[in-house]
């Protein structure tokens, strides 16, 4: 490891005509647009491990240098984190003053300075003040403004980004905490606190005054700053199930969707990610995984045709995205695409401009999070451009063209605004309506024949904790009978998130005289659950100290008193028992079987897809006997078939038959079948003999693998395999390849429910990645993965190795892991021999080893279609 406790060399830039440091050529990041020039500025030892940035009217860079950030037992640098200042005095492009401006940091995270020129620096836990008031270079002593109290103590879900505005009030970005309560307290008293919830951004006096909470529902904020029509924007990492990561616009008392309360996947009902939960707001764009900073090009000297940009560093994606930005309504909109690019050891944090609008941004390099000795700094700059755009000052007047909506508090007008199709403009009524309306005026438009002018006299009524509670519940109440299904989705939310536990009973009427959605189902569950009495009494007591970890549970019999109502519709039973636990009671198992041979199709194939969960011999000659019949449909036979090529004691000679079938689709899902009883050789010789010229395609290469050949259409390299599935495939088919057991892909992932949890939910797969991406990831699955899914190893002294997930390094060194069979597993430290990372992901390669091209097709298909 290279130390960074050598003394600081006041010339350790020896910066060529060009201005730069010339790292190997293949270590260094490529502009995309040749107008532009990136030099490096420094790199370890001088500079390890940077995060934050900031730069002062002198144009000095302030580098925030992390030496605490899950600091290895062996690290040998310094014990605090640093702010170091580099200053070129002469303005030559050399900075050859290098000094320590701040040390004795603990888990810094960002940098920024106040408009009145006094630096700040945010920690996990606290944010401080740098002053020097005698212009020394040298901070005069860290004064505490704000602090923030949790048990929590990962540093990426605590306390993160930070900055002003004009007036100097200051805005902070906290992260998620793991779900565990939290406390800031003003220094005039005022308090903010939580419990469950997702991330925020607060609001305060530069003193630490007058805390409020400015916008809530984030995972991981990593950073904010605002542009310079004066919007307010923010990175955000996404959920571990759900994406993109988000660039977001923030307002006042806007909620982004997210309470961790609920786990950390993303897809729970209560929770939204781009505009897709009641009452919450979208996303301006999404961006890579991992975002960590963001800066407005209008800050920097770049070409013109950068004035409506907003620059992302992207960490875990090795990118700088350009978002083009485009007015929508009262908000923004963006598209992305990259602008620099570089290889594992580029990894892009903090960005910020001098005076010139010359861009600076931070290099942590490595994938590793702990501290690891390794840094760069680089600037980009106009190297050939006709026309540059004029760097404005960040606190500068604001531009024109916010967009931001006037809001009157008259009825009429709000009645208006309430039912704009703009999401933001909606907002801005609701919170109009909250803070200054009467209970008549939000009571009228409750009763209003607009649905959306009903959402939000509900939202208003949801903020309105001075009213009595008797009056919140009524309202709740009265809006589970609403004719609008998104009216009575958000009461159900509301009633959840707020505990109202005597509504459990009420709750039924939001899924009665409607045509009930999937989404309405899925919020009326999580309300039932939410609902329970104990839990209700765990949430208000704290009794966990992670709140995500508080169980709670559906009403005992609700489902198969659902399921098992003949009055009820066929969707509506089918949804219910879709949640049947498994295993399967002899009660529920003969309702499903009775469903297997009705007349009801929803009712059939809801039957079957249960049932093939774990089949007895009964089920197994119920699942064959709709699998060989030809007065099934085709959707009924197939998923028939997927559950007969899962059981390894089926005898596969009564699925030859169907290759004989008209339906395509029953043909190539019994090849499919039948590839997976490769073992039974005689049946599979069966089979080939009946393959012709008129199979379809995918079934012919079934047949091929099955037999021990070599299908056609195999690609040899990444690049032919991502021409093979560039397009094409069938979505329906491609979802019975990923729950098959030639995938094996539902054995760690989950999609619309069904799956398991060792690695991410994908069902919101097509949101956050391409189809080239996709292709790539599975098929090279540790070429790019969050560090979260990095396998590890133990060795215990029995001579077995067990893989999977590091959930928890307890205390003496015994480990919990969630291994690749999907079980968790204890090691006290006295049997575990090593314990290791693995340089790869927990999913397995050579996925494709195993699946013929046109299932690969198919699966591909299934993960980018859209949900």
């Amino acid at each position: 490891m290279i130390s960074n406790a050598k003394p600081l060399c006041s010339a350790f830039l020896m910066i060529a005509m060009a201005g730069e440091v010339c790292p190997a050529q293949s270590d260094r990041p490529r502009v995309e647009d040749p107008r532009l020039r990136l030099q490096l500025v420094a790199e370890d030892p001088d500079i390890v491990t940077p995060i934050g940035l900031a730069i002062d009217a002198k144009d000095q860079l302030f580098v925030l240098e992390s030496h605490t950030h899950q600091r290895p037992a062996d690290y040998d640098g310094p014990s605090s984190d640093r702010v170091k200042r580099f200053a070129d005095h002469d303005g030559d492009g050399t900075y050859e003053d290098v000094t320590v401006f701040a040390d004795g940091i603990q888990t810094g995270m960002n940098l920024a300075f106040s408009p009145d020129g006094l630096l700040h620096v945010v920690c996990a836990m606290e944010v401080l003040a740098l002053p020097d008031e005698d212009n020394d270079g040298r901070c005069d002593g860290a004064r505490s403004i704000l602090r923030l109290e949790s048990q929590s103590r990962y540093a990426h879900s605590a306390l993160l980004g930070i900055t002003f505005d004009r007036e100097g009030r200051m805005y902070v970005s906290r992260g998620n905490l793991g779900s565990r309560a939290w406390r800031i307290e003003g220094r005039d008293g005022s308090r903010i606190e939580g419990y469950g919830d997702g991330g925020s951004i607060l609001r305060c006096r530069p003193d630490g005054a007058e805390v409020e909470s400015f916008a809530v529902g984030f995972w991981n904020p990593f950073e904010i700053k605002f542009d310079t029509r004066g919007r307010l924007l923010c990175v955000d990492n996404d959920p571990d199930a759900r994406g993109p990561n988000r660039l977001l616009h923030i307002v006042r008392g806007g909620d982004y969707g997210h309470r961790l309360i609920y786990g950390g996947g993303g897809n729970h009902p209560f929770q939204g990610w781009d505009g897709d939960l009641p009452g919450t707001l979208p996303m301006v764009g999404g961006t890579g995984e991992a975002p960590c900073d963001l800066i407005d090009c209008r800050l920097s000297s770049l070409p013109t045709d950068y004035a409506d940009s907003v620059l992302v560093t992207v960490w875990n994606e090795n990118t700088i995205q350009r978002h083009r930005i485009e007015p929508h309504g009262s908000s923004i909109v963006s598209s992305a695409d990259v602008l620099v690019s570089g290889g594992d050891d580029f990894r892009p944090v903090a960005i910020e401009a001098d005076r010139r609008g010359n861009l600076f941004f931070t290099d942590w390099m490595l994938v590793d999070y702990p501290n690891h000795g390794r840094g760069r700094v680089w600037k980009l700059s106009t190297a050939d451009a006709k026309e540059t755009l004029t760097p404005r000052s960040y606190f500068a007047e604001p531009l024109s063209g916010s967009g931001a909506p006037m809001i009157r508090d008259d009825p009429a007008s709000l009645r208006t605004v309430l039912a704009s199709e703009d999401p933001f403009e909606r907002h801005a009524a609701v919170l109009a309506l909250a803070d200054n309306g009467s209970r008549a005026t939000i009571e009228s438009m409750l009763s209003d024949h607009e649905a959306l002018v009903r959402l939000g006299g509900l939202l208003a009524a949801s903020r309105r904790t001075d009213l009595s509670p008797r009056w919140r519940q009524d309202v709740a109440a009265r809006m589970f009978s609403d004719a609008d299904a998104v009216v009575r989705r958000a009461a159900l939310i509301w009633a959840g998130t707020a505990g109202m536990k005597q509504l459990r009973r009420d709750i039924d009427r939001a899924i009665e005289n409607i045509d009930v959605t999937d989404v309405l189902f899925e919020t009326y569950l999580a309300a039932n659950e939410s609902l329970d009495p104990e839990f209700v009494q765990a949430v208000r007591d704290r009794s966990e100290a992670v709140a995500k970890s508080i169980p709670r549970s559906i009403e005992s019999g609700l489902l198969q008193r659902i399921a098992s109502d003949a009055s009820r519709s066929a969707r509506l039973r089918s949804l219910a028992a879709k949640h049947f636990d498994d295993p399967l009671s002899p009660e529920i198992r003969s309702m499903l079987s009775k469903w297997a041979v009705s007349e009801e199709p929803i009712l059939k194939l809801s039957a079957v897809q249960i049932l093939s969960r774990r089949p007895d011999a009964a089920t197994r000659d119920l699942l064959m006997s709709l699998a060989t019949d030809d007065r099934e449909s085709d959707a009924v036979r197939c998923e028939a078939l997927l559950a007969i090529s899962r059981d390894a004691s089926v005898d596969a000679k009564a699925i030859v038959p169907l290759l004989s079938e008209s339906s395509d689709s029953v043909v190539i899902a019994a090849a499919r079948a039948l590839k997976e009883f490769a073992s039974q050789t005689r049946t599979v010789a069966a089979a080939a003999e009946l393959v012709d010229a008129t199979f379809p395609p995918a079934a012919v290469e079934a047949i091929e693998f099955a037999s021990g050949g070599r299908p056609s259409r195999r690609g040899e390299t990444i690049e032919q395999w991502q021409t093979l599935l560039a397009t094409g495939g069938d979505p329906q088919a491609g979802r019975r390849v990923f729950l098959s057991g030639a995938a094996t892909c539902s054995n760690c992932h989950t999609i619309g429910g069904r799956g398991a949890a060792l690695g991410p939910d994908l069902s919101h797969l097509s949101q956050s990645v391409d189809r080239q991406q996709v292709i790539r990831s599975v098929l090279l699955p540790s070429e790019q993965y969050a560090p979260q899914y990095q396998a590890w190893m133990v060795l215990t002294d029995d001579g077995r190795i067990h893989t999977g997930l590091q959930l928890d390094h307890r205390k003496g060194g015994a480990i919990n892991m969630l291994t690749i069979d999907g079980t968790i597993r204890h090691f006290e430290a006295d049997e575990i021999e090593e314990y290791s990372v693995s340089k790869k992901s927990v999913m397995p390669d050579g996925l494709e080893k195993s699946l013929t091209t046109s299932e690969l097709l198919d699966l591909i298909s299934f993960l980018t279609a859209d949900r």
